[in-house]
């Protein structure tokens, strides 16, 4: 699911096989209704796409993740961009079909994607960069290439990325830095999970370099950190879903912000878990933050039954970023 303003969009990879998505809009039907508004397939969409396994909506452009596309071989992976008033008003028009241009069998390209302006990142965690499933991840413009082209124009990967890292199971851009999950990689334990931050320029016109690469303070083994990521304007929220801190499998997030410890420094603000976390709640599968809110999801959380699951919503505040609290505030 992604949110953008009065706009909401969520997949549904398996629905017909070929996986689909879905537009919803505020005051679609009525005050504060939220309504359907249009249902988003691929042109030439066929069984197994996984169409709809990632989405993400900014302005008036939406961006489609199909991992188990075939075009560049099985499993390669394609991205589907989608815009508003395409084919009439009000419609949600197919405008291009996103593939890389290095595109390879089982990279899974479209397992991850997410869109901010006229900039789009798209993560293939299983591409062979340095060994199997090491993973890496590729920014397109709207623009590059011709209008409404979004043409790719820039590949990008961490010298340290290894075999079995992932780099590119989540990602998320804001503005000119993007936030990219490598949960398999072992920084402190096999598969503690790192993330790293890119940004727009760095290294020269249009590059995208890397700036900071995060690991929590009190990485474990196993825990999965950047299974899940976040960035808005000078946060970074990542997920942890298999931390045992608490509990076996219970989970956590970790708040990371530009200027923490040091001019360009992107250091450690806070680590959070809600107040009633048990074993195997998975707290951290899913994350986003905007401004000074963050919401994390724990879908198998025993709420309201078996692995009934639930969402947390955290409101922040300077105090609470120098206090450093823990857990549970």
């Amino acid at each position: 699911v992604s949110i953008s303003g009065e706009i909401a969009i969520v997949g549904a990879p398996n629905g017909a096989d070929t996986g689909s998505a879905y537009i919803f809009l505020r005051d679609e039907g009525g005050s504060d209704l939220w309504g359907q508004s249009a249902k988003l397939v691929a042109l030439d969409g066929e069984i197994d796409d996984q169409f709809g396994t990632s989405v993400t909506v900014s302005g008036d452009a939406a961006v489609v993740g199909a991992p188990g596309d075939d075009d560049n071989g099985l499993d390669s992976g394609s991205a589907y961009v989608f815009r508003r008033d395409e084919g009439g008003a009000g419609a949600w028009g197919q405008t291009v079909k996103v593939l890389p241009t290095d595109g390879a069998t089982y990279a899974s390209f479209g397992r991850a994607v997410s869109v901010t302006g006229d900039t789009a990142i798209v993560g293939a965690y299983q591409e062979i960069v340095n060994g199997n499933y090491s993973g890496s991840t590729y920014i397109f413009q709207r623009n590059h290439g011709g209008a409404d082209a979004w043409g790719q124009i820039a590949k990008i990967f961490p010298a340290d990325i290894a075999p079995y890292d992932q780099f590119g199971f989540s990602v998320s851009i804001s503005d000119d830095i993007a936030a990219i999950g490598a949960p398999s990689s072992d920084p402190t334990g096999d598969d503690s999970g790192s993330a790293y931050l890119f940004q727009r320029d760095q290294g020269g016109p249009d590059a995208w370099g890397l700036v900071a690469k995060l690991v929590p303070a009190d990485g474990s083994a196993h825990a999965a950190f950047g299974y899940s990521v976040s960035i808005s304007g000078g946060s970074v929220l990542a997920g942890a879903w298999r931390d045992d801190d608490l509990f076996p499998n219970a989970g956590s997030a970790y708040i990371f912000r530009q200027d923490q410890g040091g001019p360009s420094a992107w250091g450690q603000v806070a680590k959070v878990t809600p107040v009633e976390i048990s074993a195997d709640a998975w707290f951290g599968t899913s994350v986003a933050i905007c401004g000074d809110e963050a919401i994390v999801g724990a879908p198998r959380i025993n709420t309201l039954g078996q692995d009934s699951g639930a969402a947390y919503i955290f409101a922040f505040s300077d105090a609470f970023f120098a206090d450093g609290f823990e857990t549970g505030d």
